[in-house]
């Protein structure tokens, strides 16, 4: 890490003096070919407290933001389509005066805008940073991107990540974890309101949720956390987002939202699970079982055609995907999974995103009644648990995902989240297994006894 720092230095160095102009913000963005150390980066990055930072990985490819320039931030009640005009704003302060990356925002939206906790702090709002420094290590190649109003911004930033390089690791807390007996009396109920409200035709499925609270002595070791879900959720993107106040919300979600990329949008339906099974031949036939399921049909149906609706309002034609959906394996579960992909030429961002989610995936159908019951139900808020989270470029280059098989850590506390879809046909007993199930991610690579 202390190389990358002092070439991160030597380029700042290399630069000279840079002149006052129209813009606020000086972009510098260059690549490093060589092997990179990923444990000590990785551990150089989670040491560091009390600053923004982000982590993105999956298939090989990992992201890390840390630091901030500047940031949007809306009220909790103001919706996506807003970021736009502060969007454009925050870009068009910043000057490319070197290579080929351009800057991206990292943050996040949460689930509901109607309703607040405590325990979310500023991780409440929805908000995007734009970082400092932005790593992207991929193919033993490392690209990085610096973003300052004055050097001494990225001069700070080095020294406090060497002061953090310093620290001792922070020893692994032997976790206890065990259910309320009334946490699934509560669901149990909480899923027959639903089933009833789904029976008087007020609603056609909704997600309910839970939250499980796990007590630690000490600070959680997020580096000990991501690595092994790194190692352990082949098929997820893991992430950690942390802010200022050391409020930090992980996980290792299947799910994404939106991924645009050279005029093209990707996202997928997510919808319909079952366990998996360690004997070969039992996994088969427990993945023909999901794939003939037709309660489990019908909720991913459901969060198929609303995604197409969606899409269809925002794109004429170019709408692709399978009318099978496939199986998507995951270490302790399987879904049914169907990937949908668009062309386009102009795209309305944010206004695909405030009409898409929360998806039927994430909320329910009809949409707003779904949220409504999920707002006056469920005893916690739900926060970025649901939300989305990820990275926006001035191009709308993006990729979003969605905040599930997640968790939020405080000082003392960690709030695991997990949920389930409730349709007409749902037993609530089954939907109680599905969601603890739900929790095994997290609990596996926290290793909570």
């Amino acid at each position: 890490m202390i190389e990358i720092l002092n070439s991160i230095e030597s380029e700042l160095q290399s630069l000279g003096d840079l002149n006052p102009s129209i813009y606020e913000i000086f972009s510098v963005s260059f690549t490093l070919e060589k092997k990179i150390n990923f444990d000590s980066f990785h551990k150089s990055f989670h040491n560091l407290k009390n600053i923004s930072k982000f982590q993105l990985t999956n298939n090989g490819k990992s992201q890390f933001a840390v630091g901030k320039v500047d940031e949007i931030k809306l009220q909790y009640d103001q919706d996506v389509e807003q970021f736009q005009l502060p969007f454009m704003q925050l870009f068009n302060k910043i000057h490319i005066i070197k290579g080929q990356n351009k800057p991206k925002l990292y943050g996040c939206f949460p689930f509901s805008n109607k309703k607040q906790s405590s325990v979310w702090g500023n991780l409440a709002y929805p908000t995007f940073f734009l970082p400092l420094i932005d790593f992207t290590i991929e193919e033993n190649e490392l690209h990085i991107t610096i973003n300052f109003n004055s050097k001494f911004q990225i001069h700070n930033l080095i020294k406090h990540i060497k002061s953090s390089n310093n620290l001792a690791t922070i020893s692994k807390d032997k976790l206890n974890s065990n259910f309320d007996p009334q946490s699934k009396i509560h669901w149990i109920e909480l899923c027959e309101r639903a089933i009833h409200k789904i029976n008087q035709h007020e609603l056609e499925k909704v997600v309910l949720s839970m939250t499980k609270k796990i007590k630690h002595d000490k600070n959680l070791n997020h580096n000990y956390i991501i690595e092994n879900l790194i190692s352990r959720q082949i098929n997820s993107n893991i992430f950690l987002y942390q802010n200022e106040d050391d409020l930090t919300f992980f996980g290792a979600s299947p799910e994404i939202l939106i991924e645009t990329k050279s005029n093209q949008l990707q996202t997928m339906a997510l919808a319909g699970t079952i366990k998996r099974d360690d004997d070969h031949l039992k996994d088969i036939e427990l993945s023909k079982n999901l794939l003939k399921s037709k309660k489990e049909q019908l909720e991913h149906r459901i969060v198929l055609d609303d995604i197409i609706d969606t899409l269809s309002k925002f794109f004429d034609n170019n709408i692709m995907y399978d009318e099978t959906p496939s199986i998507l394996k995951l270490k302790n579960l399987q879904h049914l999974k169907t990937t949908i992909n668009v062309k386009y030429d102009e795209i309305n961002y944010f206004g695909i995103l405030e009409q898409m989610h929360p998806t039927p995936a994430l909320g329910g159908k009809p949409k707003l009644k779904a949220i409504q019951f999920i707002d006056q139900n469920e005893s916690m808020s739900r926060g970025l648990y649901g939300g989305y989270l990820g990275c926006i470029d001035m191009d709308f280059n993006s990729k979003l995902i969605v905040g599930i098989r997640s968790a939020l850590t405080n000082k003392d506390h960690t709030y695991l989240f997990a949920g389930a879809g409730i349709v007409k046909s749902s037993i609530p007993e089954s939907e109680w297994n599905e969601t603890v199930l739900k929790y095994s991610p997290l609990l596996d690579a926290m290793e909570v006894q």
